[in-house]
């Protein structure tokens, strides 16, 4: 079949060389990505789909008897049109945004529809599922429980799903479903929130769970609503130039830990005491920021009325009866304040009253809104104040922080030219320095600064205040002499300083210090062992107090990596670890930070798309930081990251000469031995099917560039743990 096809198309090559179906000077791009399809629809039809027998389809006996090759010929081709269907799509959205004006309404239309080409149009499972190593209760009262060990990246959009079912698999084979009503994300850990309390019988077995599996349907139609709404004229206007149609917006430029939450609530609190019935909208990209709002809310002035539209997300919350699906006119005439995602606000309908949008709010205030998609919150504002002109806007955040989540792979993500856009930066503020903020800031906007951090010791916060606010941040802990929480006593002879650099080796020659991949996401197996290992010696050392760990990376697969590492090596409850990648971290804190700058090749370009080429990516992982923080990079391997040697200046100039300690002098004290984990590991390719049988290693690593496994056996009592 194949050679009668290469016969046609050269055959008619002449005439489609003089073809005007295609316009190159248009579009001369998508053209050749048109005629790619056109070909590929011409060898298609040379391999039609065959109707399969119904009763060979429901045998039992070999597959390969039954395989077709032309048949599985034609379905990859069909595969491969779609995917260039999609890639013109793109090709064809690029260039129309490219002539718009930017930021006019024809350019948000374009992005719009650009983004709908990423995630969730082209997801067509309408089931999910992620596997987790184990499930542990969250709270007293059995309602709350958190699955640990995620076998895949836990997207924030997991929030929006629906129809979620948990499976346990016991080791003796006996399963057993629950029903979960909503879920929240803890790094990658999963909190879900039962309706009805577990049995105590089903308590007493989760001891013995061999996995865990979670089920769901993933939303897939959130930008149709939003575009559905955003393009009809009863809900919005056009506009050519967004800084003359934007209404006024009042800034609240928060760096990390400088109290932007208590701040918003404090204002909410004192226009309330003057005016009992004003109304209020908050809106805030991820369910836990607007837990955080109405928690912060509760704490200062328990009698404001405040409800949040979600399912039950934070165990706190619960018992203040605030979380609604459903509100009504009657509601509202009550009610001092709504929180709520923005991914709501274009279809959630309050009964009796109109939409969302449409009710006339006092104030609407926008929380973390540089992480706030720009598509929403533009729209927000603009419907918002179509409905009401005498709404005020406040708007809350740090553009030096994250921007907006696109739910696209990592490859695809460092080739976007859109991954940075955010209101801040739409409206030319992003400076933190006032002087630059008067200038470029529009007459009827107002900015406050707020130049104290609370959070981090001065020696962590001086640096991500030199990185990103013009050496502007004030120390809180300084002035009141706060110090950092004592490491244990034996701790202290790995690791002693507030702030550690640690050289991980880079070699593509050796398995295991080689930059691998996973889905197109890197990881680096060793760096992953390693502070596994340190998190472990810090936990059985540790006299009973609790730590708070973060794990910090910027690439998905050493995020996933760290964490079902951890999970298998059984850390206990007195250290709280997180491991996330630095966007699923925005918002956090914790006493320890360990920043795992994984490499994604064996050398730094810069080039400006690169995530490790976004101060935001270290801006982040600093500020989470308290007390500790301990930067892993491959120093001696890659010598020209400019933000890593601008923290290492940074720091130099404030206290002193640093030390970057060699990772083997790590493993020394760790283990007695500098080249433990390389001499007790064992690394080869993943097969489709995996069987382990005993190692001598303590690490058996199998990996390829779809799936990673290690065994890690305990060389003192020849136990085993599969990850």
């Amino acid at each position: 079949m194949l050679e009668n096809y290469k016969a046609k198309q050269n055959s008619s090559r002449s005439t489609d060389d003089n073809s005007n179906d295609f316009d190159e000077e248009e579009h001369p791009k998508s053209s050749k990505i048109s005629k790619t399809i056109k070909d590929l629809e011409d060898l298609q039809n040379e391999f039609p789909t065959k109707q399969k027998d119904i009763e060979n389809e429901n045998s039992e006996t070999n597959p390969d008897i039954n395989f077709d090759e032309d048949e599985e010929f034609a379905k990859g081709i069909e595969d491969l049109k779609k995917q260039l269907q999609i890639k013109k799509s793109r090709v064809v959205l690029d260039e129309s945004i490219n002539n718009s004006v930017k930021y006019s309404y024809d350019w948000f239309k374009a992005y719009l529809q650009l983004l709908t080409t990423y995630g969730e149009k082209q997801d067509t499972q309408k089931q999910k599922s992620i596997s987790f190593q184990e499930i542990k209760p969250y709270k007293a009262g059995n309602k709350y429980f958190l699955l640990c060990g995620a076998s895949s990246y836990i997207s924030p959009e997991i929030e929006d799903a629906d129809d979620f079912k948990v499976l346990l698999v016991f080791g003796n084979g006996k399963r057993e479903n629950i029903t979960v009503e909503g879920v929240s994300k803890k790094g990658q850990d999963l909190l879900i929130y039962c309706r009805e309390p577990l049995s105590n019988n089903t308590l007493a077995r989760l001891s013995n769970i061999f996995k865990v599996e979670i089920n769901f349907t993933p939303v897939i139609d959130l930008l149709d609503r939003l575009y559905k709404a955003f393009t009809n004229d009863n809900y919005i206007d056009g506009w050519d130039n967004i800084q003359e149609a934007m209404p006024s917006l009042e800034f609240i430029y928060g760096p990390p830990g400088t109290g932007k939450t208590t701040t918003l609530c404090n204002r909410i609190n004192n226009i309330i005491a003057e005016n009992p019935d004003a109304k209020f909208l908050v809106l805030t990209p991820t369910n836990k920021a607007a837990d955080v709002v109405c928690k912060k809310l509760q704490d200062i002035n328990p009698s404001i009325y405040a409800v949040r539209l979600s399912s039950p997300t934070d165990p706190d919350l619960e018992e203040y009866e605030i979380y609604r699906d459903t509100l009504d006119d009657e509601d509202m005439q009550s009610i001092n304040l709504v929180a709520s995602t923005i991914h709501r606000l274009p279809y959630f309908d309050i009964q009796e009253i109109g939409l969302l949008f449409q009710y006339e709010w006092d104030y609407v205030i926008f929380d973390e809104s540089s992480m706030t998609g720009l598509h929403y919150i533009t729209f927000a504002i603009m419907a918002l104040f179509k409905s009401n002109p005498n709404t005020n806007f406040i708007v809350a955040g740090d553009p030096k922080q994250i921007p907006p989540i696109i739910e696209i792979d990592e490859k695809e993500l460092e080739n976007s030219d859109f991954q940075d856009e955010n209101i801040y930066k739409m409206m030319n503020l992003e400076s933190f320095n006032p002087k630059e903020q008067e200038i470029s800031k529009r007459e009827i906007d107002t900015i406050q600064n707020l130049d104290t951090q609370y959070r981090s010791i001065p020696k962590i916060g001086q640096l991500f205040s030199e990185l990103s606010y013009s050496s502007l941040l004030k120390h809180d802990r300084a002035t009141k002499k706060k110090e950092a929480k004592p490491l244990p006593d034996k701790f202290r002879n790995l690791i002693s300083s507030n702030v550690t650099f640690i050289d991980i080796p880079l070699s593509q020659d050796n398995s295991i210090y080689r930059v691998n991949k996973l889905f197109y996401s890197s990881y680096h197996t060793y760096c992953a062992i390693l502070v596994s290992e340190i998190i472990k010696y810090f936990d059985s050392i540790n006299l009973n107090k609790n730590w708070t760990i973060g794990l910090i990376a910027p690439y998905k697969a050493q995020a996933i990596l760290l964490n079902k590492l951890i999970t298998s090596y059984g850390i206990s409850e007195n250290t709280k670890v997180h491991s996330d990648t630095v966007h699923g971290f925005q918002g956090d804190e914790c006493d320890i930070v360990f920043f795992v700058c994984n490499p994604n090749n064996y050398f730094y370009s810069g080039h400006e798309k690169s995530l490790l080429s976004k101060e935001y990516i270290y801006n982040v992982t600093i500020s989470r930081a308290k007390d500790y923080l301990i930067v892993l990079h491959p120093y001696t391997a890659i010598r020209n990251n400019k933000f890593i040697n601008k923290i290492g200046i940074f720091y130099k100039n404030n206290f002193g000469n640093i030390k970057i300690f060699d990772a083997k002098e790590i493993e020394k004290k760790l283990f007695n031995e500098e080249n433990y984990i390389e001499n007790n590991s064992y690394v080869s390719g993943h097969d489709n099917v995996n069987v382990f049988g005993l190692s001598d290693m303590k690490y058996f690593i199998k990996a390829n560039d779809t799936a990673i496994d290690i065994q890690l056996r305990d060389l003192t009592d020849n136990n085993d743990k599969n990850t």
